[in-house]
Protein backbone atom coordinates (compact mmCIF):
# COMPACT_ATOMS: atom_id res chain seq x y z
CA UNK A 1 0.00 0.00 0.00
CA UNK A 2 1.39 3.40 -0.95
CA UNK A 3 1.43 6.15 1.64
CA UNK A 4 1.18 9.80 0.78
CA UNK A 5 4.10 12.10 1.47
CA UNK A 6 2.98 15.12 3.47
CA UNK A 7 6.02 17.23 2.64
CA UNK A 8 6.87 20.52 4.23
CA UNK A 9 4.74 23.62 4.50
CA UNK A 10 1.04 24.06 4.61
CA UNK A 11 -0.21 21.55 2.12
CA UNK A 12 -3.23 19.36 2.44
CA UNK A 13 -4.35 16.33 0.52
CA UNK A 14 -7.72 16.07 -1.17
CA UNK A 15 -9.46 12.84 -2.11
CA UNK A 16 -10.26 13.82 -5.68
CA UNK A 17 -9.26 11.96 -8.86
CA UNK A 18 -7.02 13.68 -11.41
CA UNK A 19 -5.59 12.22 -14.59
CA UNK A 20 -2.03 13.02 -15.68
CA UNK A 21 -3.34 16.20 -17.28
CA UNK A 22 -5.82 18.60 -15.73
CA UNK A 23 -9.31 17.72 -16.93
CA UNK A 24 -10.90 19.98 -19.49
CA UNK A 25 -13.78 20.16 -19.14
CA UNK A 26 -13.89 19.09 -15.50
CA UNK A 27 -15.85 15.89 -14.92
CA UNK A 28 -19.17 16.04 -13.11
CA UNK A 29 -17.76 13.94 -10.24
CA UNK A 30 -14.73 16.21 -9.83
CA UNK A 31 -16.90 19.34 -10.00
CA UNK A 32 -19.21 17.95 -7.32
CA UNK A 33 -16.33 16.94 -5.04
CA UNK A 34 -14.68 20.36 -5.41
CA UNK A 35 -17.96 22.15 -4.70
CA UNK A 36 -18.33 20.13 -1.46
CA UNK A 37 -14.73 20.93 -0.49
CA UNK A 38 -15.25 24.64 -1.21
CA UNK A 39 -18.50 24.69 0.80
CA UNK A 40 -16.61 23.24 3.78
CA UNK A 41 -13.89 25.90 3.50
CA UNK A 42 -16.42 28.74 3.20
CA UNK A 43 -18.26 27.43 6.26
CA UNK A 44 -14.99 27.32 8.24
CA UNK A 45 -14.25 30.88 7.08
CA UNK A 46 -17.69 32.21 8.06
CA UNK A 47 -18.09 30.46 11.43
CA UNK A 48 -14.60 31.20 12.71
CA UNK A 49 -14.56 32.55 16.25
CA UNK A 50 -15.41 36.24 16.25
CA UNK A 51 -16.27 35.94 12.57
CA UNK A 52 -12.72 35.67 11.53
CA UNK A 53 -10.81 37.38 14.34
CA UNK A 54 -8.46 34.48 13.74
CA UNK A 55 -9.45 32.10 10.96
CA UNK A 56 -6.18 30.21 11.06
CA UNK A 57 -7.22 27.38 13.41
CA UNK A 58 -10.47 26.34 11.67
CA UNK A 59 -8.85 26.44 8.24
CA UNK A 60 -5.84 24.40 9.42
CA UNK A 61 -8.10 21.78 11.01
CA UNK A 62 -10.29 21.55 7.94
CA UNK A 63 -7.47 20.68 5.55
CA UNK A 64 -6.91 17.33 7.29
CA UNK A 65 -10.44 16.27 6.28
CA UNK A 66 -9.13 15.92 2.73
CA UNK A 67 -6.44 13.25 3.25
CA UNK A 68 -6.89 10.81 0.34
CA UNK A 69 -6.27 7.10 0.06
CA UNK A 70 -4.84 5.54 -3.08
CA UNK A 71 -3.38 6.86 -6.33
CA UNK A 72 -4.18 9.86 -8.53
CA UNK A 73 -5.46 12.22 -5.87
CA UNK A 74 -5.18 15.99 -5.60
CA UNK A 75 -3.54 17.90 -2.79
CA UNK A 76 -4.28 21.47 -1.82
CA UNK A 77 -1.08 23.42 -2.34
CA UNK A 78 -2.49 26.70 -1.08
CA UNK A 79 -5.70 28.54 -0.33
CA UNK A 80 -5.94 32.25 -1.03
CA UNK A 81 -8.57 34.79 -0.03
CA UNK A 82 -9.72 37.18 -2.74
CA UNK A 83 -11.17 40.27 -1.06
CA UNK A 84 -13.91 42.03 -3.01
CA UNK A 85 -16.50 43.54 -0.65
CA UNK A 86 -14.26 46.28 0.73
CA UNK A 87 -11.62 46.39 -1.97
CA UNK A 88 -11.73 48.16 -5.31
CA UNK A 89 -9.96 46.72 -7.16
CA UNK A 90 -10.07 43.26 -5.55
CA UNK A 91 -6.97 42.00 -3.75
CA UNK A 92 -5.56 38.53 -3.16
CA UNK A 93 -4.12 37.51 0.19
CA UNK A 94 -1.41 34.95 -0.38
CA UNK A 95 -2.66 32.39 2.11
CA UNK A 96 -5.45 32.22 4.62
CA UNK A 97 -3.08 30.03 6.60
CA UNK A 98 -0.79 33.03 7.17
CA UNK A 99 -3.60 34.65 9.09
CA UNK A 100 -5.70 37.75 8.72
CA UNK A 101 -8.23 39.55 10.85
CA UNK A 102 -11.72 40.75 10.17
CA UNK A 103 -12.49 43.05 13.07
CA UNK A 104 -15.50 45.06 14.15
CA UNK A 105 -14.20 48.13 12.30
CA UNK A 106 -13.72 46.31 9.03
CA UNK A 107 -10.96 44.17 7.64
CA UNK A 108 -7.46 44.44 9.01
CA UNK A 109 -5.70 42.23 6.55
CA UNK A 110 -1.95 41.83 6.51
CA UNK A 111 -0.95 44.04 3.57
CA UNK A 112 2.46 42.44 3.04
CA UNK A 113 0.66 39.34 1.75
CA UNK A 114 -1.73 41.24 -0.55
CA UNK A 115 -1.41 41.51 -4.31
CA UNK A 116 -3.63 42.50 -7.21
CA UNK A 117 -5.66 39.87 -9.01
CA UNK A 118 -4.20 38.39 -12.18
CA UNK A 119 -6.14 38.09 -15.46
CA UNK A 120 -7.37 34.56 -14.70
CA UNK A 121 -8.59 35.54 -11.23
CA UNK A 122 -10.33 38.63 -12.65
CA UNK A 123 -12.14 36.46 -15.23
CA UNK A 124 -13.13 33.97 -12.52
CA UNK A 125 -14.56 36.79 -10.38
CA UNK A 126 -16.69 37.96 -13.31
CA UNK A 127 -18.03 34.41 -13.76
CA UNK A 128 -18.76 34.12 -10.02
CA UNK A 129 -20.54 37.50 -10.06
CA UNK A 130 -22.72 36.16 -12.91
CA UNK A 131 -23.74 33.25 -10.67
CA UNK A 132 -21.19 30.56 -11.51
CA UNK A 133 -20.64 28.38 -8.43
CA UNK A 134 -17.06 27.30 -9.07
CA UNK A 135 -14.42 28.09 -11.71
CA UNK A 136 -11.62 25.73 -12.84
CA UNK A 137 -8.45 26.57 -14.74
CA UNK A 138 -5.70 24.08 -15.67
CA UNK A 139 -2.45 25.22 -14.06
CA UNK A 140 1.04 23.66 -14.14
CA UNK A 141 -0.08 20.02 -14.26
CA UNK A 142 -2.82 20.68 -11.72
CA UNK A 143 -5.84 22.87 -11.31
CA UNK A 144 -6.70 26.33 -9.98
CA UNK A 145 -10.17 26.32 -8.43
CA UNK A 146 -11.94 29.54 -7.41
CA UNK A 147 -15.23 29.52 -5.51
CA UNK A 148 -17.40 32.34 -4.15
CA UNK A 149 -17.96 33.65 -0.66
CA UNK A 150 -21.51 35.00 -0.89
CA UNK A 151 -23.31 37.22 1.63
CA UNK A 152 -25.54 35.41 4.08
CA UNK A 153 -28.28 37.17 6.04
CA UNK A 154 -26.08 37.45 9.15
CA UNK A 155 -23.28 39.02 7.05
CA UNK A 156 -25.45 42.02 6.23
CA UNK A 157 -25.00 43.58 9.68
CA UNK A 158 -21.44 44.53 8.70
CA UNK A 159 -21.82 44.49 4.92
CA UNK A 160 -24.78 46.89 4.93
CA UNK A 161 -24.37 47.86 1.28
CA UNK A 162 -24.74 44.23 0.14
CA UNK A 163 -27.65 41.85 -0.33
CA UNK A 164 -27.92 38.17 0.60
CA UNK A 165 -26.31 36.08 -2.10
CA UNK A 166 -24.09 38.89 -3.38
CA UNK A 167 -20.41 38.13 -3.93
CA UNK A 168 -18.25 39.31 -0.98
CA UNK A 169 -15.06 37.49 -1.90
CA UNK A 170 -13.70 34.19 -3.08
CA UNK A 171 -11.37 31.40 -2.07
CA UNK A 172 -8.77 30.24 -4.58
CA UNK A 173 -7.20 26.79 -4.30
CA UNK A 174 -4.10 25.48 -6.09
CA UNK A 175 -4.51 21.72 -6.54
CA UNK A 176 -1.88 19.29 -7.80
CA UNK A 177 -1.57 15.50 -7.94
CA UNK A 178 -0.40 14.15 -4.58
CA UNK A 179 3.10 12.67 -4.68
CA UNK A 180 3.37 9.17 -3.26
CA UNK A 181 6.29 8.17 -1.00
CA UNK A 182 7.70 5.62 -3.44
CA UNK A 183 7.62 8.05 -6.38
CA UNK A 184 10.72 10.08 -7.25
CA UNK A 185 10.52 13.71 -6.17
Amino acid sequence: MKRLAMGLGLTALVALPLSAQAPSPVSVDLRSALQRMHADYVEAFVVSEGFGESRLTPMMRLRWNYDPVGDNKLRIGDVQLIGIARHDPPVVYSSVFKGFEHGENGPKLVDKYARETNAGEAQALLALARGEEIVFTPESGGLRVIGPIRARSHCLGCHRDKQAGELLGALSYRLAPAQLEDEPR
